[in-house]
């Protein structure tokens, strides 16, 4: 769960298209409008096709990525493997009429999506089509689970000579060689549905990459962020159903993703008649300046949400850190790491700063190098102001604050465990509910524990080793739990 997790997509070859991991039953269907999508999900088929989905994704990404496979306009040169499911079911997003009725789910086998039939498509004022609750939403509600026509994983991990939008360009290319190869679903994103012949095939193609694609992930990038764990890689890709959500920088959805499913969940209560929104950009990018959001949306509009409209101008100084930066600081022995991380924090002053995310991933790197040395009680306390720095800048019960209270309650467990006196050690504390962030963006904690325990070994192995990995897992689990 950390990282941002790819934005997958089924890249597999046709003889498994029939396969859709995670949701129960044996009929195809387009579609399927339910009330209780949970009820539907498979954890552990996820979780197993999660892992079987990234060798695909990397043979996909890794293609799509090589600039002879894409010439100066984008056009792929056509390669003898196979990376596609075959033809989407799914006709078209536009008010969801494509679902074949009520369907148990029993009946379920492949589909291209689930959506509650508590939400719908609507005209927004000011924003086009969007999707509106239909009625009262609860925090945590099942909304959408979708699956990515095509996607990419982030080009700044493979090559540094073609963009995110330019690789999504050449996989839809590389799927759909003309403009009437287009299912109906992409003809209907901007500017595809303007175009009435080939001749500005390419162009319309990269245009409607740009802002029709959005990246996924289970996590923000932190704790584990460019470590060689792949199934957290993130990448950019293209959902016909989810682009109906349209944007907000207080938005009520939130989003996470398993192998090639994306699923989208209400994250405060919503009114019924409220449109639904998400995030186009990164959840940690959200306490910042209305001028930095704009950059990062890099869509054809200009955020007028409630915080845009009411936020003033900033006149805030970013401090660029790249990623060469970060790679660099983790190449770094921990005694270097923390002077580097300690100048760096030092260097900002009054309205000279990082990002938000950059200063969390600076005091990441503190808290790795005091462990590795084996202050424990030192990294808990720095962990514990991670924690604080992030409650402070991310919104309420945002699953990245689970990520970084994980790593503050293994520290602590460390801390005690290695204390001289360890009836004078103080309990565990954690200011976070950490089952309640994972339940609002994954699902019910006894469904989605093996999910949670593979996250547990992902941070405590490094530490611990995996001999010892089972009594740590158990230790962090009750704690959670509780």
């Amino acid at each position: 769960m950390t990282g941002p997790s790819p934005k997958r997509a089924k890249a597999g070859p046709r003889a498994t298209d029939s396969e859709t991991p995670g949701v129960q039953g044996s009929t195809k269907v387009l579609g399927v409008r339910h009330p209780c999508l949970d009820s539907l999900l498979d954890w552990s088929a996820m979780m197993r096709s999660a892992h079987r989905c990234i060798a695909r994704e990397k043979r996909l990404s890794t293609w799509a990525s090589d600039p002879k496979n894409v010439s100066e306009v984008g056009r792929p040169q056509r390669g003898k493997e196979v990376f596609w499911r075959g033809e989407s079911r799914v006709v078209t997003a536009l008010g969801l009429e494509l679902v074949r009725g009520a369907v148990a789910p029993d009946d379920l086998s492949s589909v291209s999506f689930l959506v509650s039939s508590q939400v719908a498509v609507e005209r927004v004022d000011g924003a086009g089509l969007g999707l509106v609750a239909k009625e009262d939403l609860t925090a945590g509600e099942l909304v959408l689970v979708d699956r990515p026509v095509v996607s990419v994983m982030d080009q700044k991990l493979l090559s540094e000579d073609i963009s995110d939008t330019e690789a999504v360009a050449a996989a839809l290319m590389a799927k759909y060689p003309t403009l009437d190869a287009l299912p109906p679903e992409i003809r209907n994103l901007h500017p595809l549905r303007d175009l009435q012949d080939d001749s500005k095939w390419q162009r319309a193609v990269t245009e409607a990459a740009r802002l029709n694609s959005m990246g996924f992930y289970t996590f923000p990038e932190l704790a584990n962020s460019y470590e060689d764990r792949n199934r957290y890689l993130t990448g950019t890709a293209v959902y016909p159903v989810a682009s109906m959500f349209n944007h907000s920088c207080s938005p009520n959805v939130s989003r996470a993703s398993l192998g090639d499913l994306t699923w989208f969940r209400t994250s405060t209560d919503v009114k019924k008649g409220q449109q639904l929104t998400i995030s186009y950009i990164g959840t940690d990018l959200l306490c910042e300046p209305k001028a930095v959001r704009q950059k990062h949306l890099a869509r054809d509009f200009c955020c007028s949400c409630p915080v845009c409209s009411e936020e003033g101008d900033d006149r805030t100084e970013i401090i660029p850190f790249t990623l060469q930066d970060r790679l660099e600081l983790k190449m770094l022995n921990p005694s270097e790491r923390l002077q580097k991380t300690a100048e760096l924090l030092e260097s900002q002053s009054g309205d000279r700063r990082f990002l938000a995310k950059e200063c969390t991933n600076i005091m990441a790197e503190r808290c790795r190098a005091l462990l590795e040395i084996g202050q424990f009680p030192a990294a808990a306390e720095q962990w514990g102001g991670v924690l604080s720095f992030c409650q402070s800048h991310l919104p309420p019960s945002d699953p990245y604050l689970a990520e970084v209270a994980m790593n503050y309650v293994f520290a602590q467990v460390l801390a005690i465990a290695t204390a001289d006196d360890q009836h004078d050690s103080p309990e565990v504390n954690c200011p976070v509910d950490i089952r309640r962030c994972l339940e609002l963006a994954f699902g019910l904690f006894s469904a989605i524990k093996p999910f949670v325990v593979d996250e547990i070994e992902a941070i405590v192995s490094p530490v611990v080793g995996d001999d010892n990995v089972g009594d740590w897992v158990q230790q962090m689990l009750s704690i959670i739990d509780s």
